[in-house]
């Protein structure tokens, strides 16, 4: 008898150890780090004219910035907000530099793309990237899925 409550149990852990592997599963493809609400604009170029300032690099380098479309990651309950960011002359010092330091300020945000042109006339170069953050913003029909409808439909 005592075998038999042995299987019981262990049955009782492989069926939590499938439950917790499921979760670590789910985990794994889940974002490791998003927003409840998207931030302003003023808030990102404020935390890269702030990472610009640290990694020594001009603020005139800083030639523009433009939002992107707000986007949803296929199949998941994210959207992803990137800026396009251009800089002249940059060293790759001052540019790695520039993106240790702007990670360091917001985790949150990540590059998308990094466009190197070198400069003709003089060392360094020209800059494109793409930050982007995500923000957490539940499908519609996922998020009218668990609302109950009462049989009057009202």
């Amino acid at each position: 008898q005592a075998w038999g409550r042995r299987c019981i149990a262990s049955e009782s852990q492989v069926r939590r150890m499938k439950a917790d592997a499921s979760r670590i599963l789910a985990l794994r493809g889940a974002p490791h780090a998003a927003l409840g609400k998207r931030r302003s604009n003023e808030e990102l170029l404020a935390t890269v004219e702030q990472a610009l300032s640290q990694a020594g690099i001009p603020r005139e380098r800083w030639k523009d910035s433009i939002p992107q479309p707000l986007s949803r990651l296929a199949g998941t309950d994210y959207q992803r907000q990137v800026t396009q960011l251009y800089f002249d002359g940059l060293e790759l010092r001052q540019l790695a530099g520039f993106l240790v330091e702007l990670r360091r300020r917001d985790p949150t945000l990540s590059v998308t793309g990094l466009t190197l042109a070198p400069r003709p006339s003089s060392s360094g170069y020209d800059v494109e990237m793409g930050v982007a953050y995500l923000v957490y913003a539940p499908r519609e029909e996922r998020a009218s899925a668990g609302r109950r409808v009462p049989a009057d439909g009202s």
